[in-house]
C-alpha cells in the first residue's frame, strides 16, 4: 500500500462520524471524506419517509447506489491523485441493500461501474468496522431510525459482505472515545507504518 487508504464503517449511529473528528488532529496531512449519504438526500430533496425500505424499495434502492457511486468515485478520485485519505463509510450502502430488499437487489448493486476496481484496493486498505452501542444511538431526523437489535444485525451482514469479499477489517467495540482513538491510532502504527506521520498519539 503505497498510500493510506483508511476507512471508517459500520451501522448508522455507531459514532463514526465522532471518531474522524476525534482522528483528525492526530492524522496532519490526510484527506477527510464526509459521509456522501447525507447530501445525496438533501440533493434529492427526501424525507426520510420517502426513501423507507418497505414501502418504496425502489428509492431506497436507488438512495444506496447513489451513495456506493460516490464512495466509487471519492476512493477513485484520491487513489489516481496518489493521497493519503480517511473516508466516512465503504461499502455499507451494499450491506443496507441486501439487509433491507434482499440478496437480488444485493446482486444488481454488484454490477455498479467501478466496484470490482475499488474492491481490489480495499482488500489492501485499512477498515475499522465500529460496533453499535446503545450509548451512541440517535436521531438526527434525516436517516432512518433504527434499534439496537437492527444496527447488529446490520453489522453482521456488513462482516459477512467483507469476509465474502475477502476485505479485511477491524472490529471497534469500545465505547470511551479516547480509548478508542488510541486503539485505532495504535493498529494504524501496526498496519500502515512509515505510510503516515502519526501525531500525538499518547494524549
Amino acid at each position: 500500500m503505497d498510500h493510506l487508504r483508511l476507512y471508517i464503517s459500520g451501522a448508522h449511529s455507531t459514532g463514526k462520524t465522532t471518531i474522524i473528528q476525534d482522528l483528525c488532529p492526530h492524522l496532519p496531512g490526510v484527506r477527510v471524506e464526509k459521509e456522501t449519504a447525507r447530501r445525496i438526500i438533501e440533493t434529492h430533496g427526501w424525507q426520510r419517509t420517502d426513501f423507507h425500505p418497505e414501502r418504496y424499495p425502489q428509492v431506497f434502492e436507488q438512495l444506496n447506489t447513489e451513495i456506493l457511486l460516490a464512495n466509487i468515485k471519492i476512493e477513485k478520485d484520491n487513489f489516481l491523485e496518489k493521497r493519503d485519505f480517511l473516508c466516512d463509510r465503504c461499502l455499507d450502502p451494499m450491506a443496507y441493500t441486501e439487509m433491507y430488499l434482499g440478496p437480488e437487489a444485493l446482486d444488481r448493486i454488484k454490477h455498479t461501474k467501478g466496484l470490482q476496481q475499488m474492491i481490489e484496493r480495499l482488500q489492501s486498505s485499512v477498515i475499522f468496522l465500529i460496533e453499535p452501542q446503545p450509548e451512541c444511538i440517535s436521531d438526527d431526523e434525516v436517516r432512518l431510525v433504527s434499534t439496537l437489535e437492527e444496527l447488529h444485525t446490520y453489522t453482521t451482514y456488513l462482516k459477512r459482505l467483507y469476509d465474502s469479499l475477502v476485505i479485511p477489517y477491524v472490529t471497534v467495540d469500545i465505547l470511551d472515545r479516547r480509548d478508542r482513538v488510541s486503539f485505532i491510532l495504535q493498529c494504524l502504527q501496526t498496519k500502515a507504518p512509515m505510510k503516515i506521520k502519526i501525531k500525538n498519539l499518547k494524549q
